[in-house]
């Protein structure tokens, strides 16, 4: 049931990847827990979101400055995967 509600055309994709907010809102989620905090990113696209974003980013800063801001001091460790994506 829940694919068939998820899986195109029941949900048509926006083409939109504001990775860095989801990476923001998983932090958050992260921050009460004990221990090590690890957050790892399965992507394979860049964010297209984060210059556009007025409340995670409203400097207009560029995105390594962002991520550096979102993340410095919060003892979450950040890894990223990332997928390239052959084109067709």
């Amino acid at each position: 049931d829940l694919m068939a509600r998820v899986r195109y055309p029941a949900l048509v994709p926006w083409n939109e990847s504001p990775i860095l907010r989801a990476m923001a809102a998983a932090r958050d989620d992260l921050r009460a827990e004990a221990g090590s905090k690890t957050l790892v990113v399965l992507t394979d696209g860049a964010d297209n979101r984060f210059d556009k974003d007025r409340t995670l980013n409203p400097g207009g800063k560029d995105f390594p400055t962002l991520l550096d801001s979102v993340f410095r001091g919060t003892g979450v460790a950040v890894r990223v995967v990332g997928f390239k994506v052959a084109g067709g």
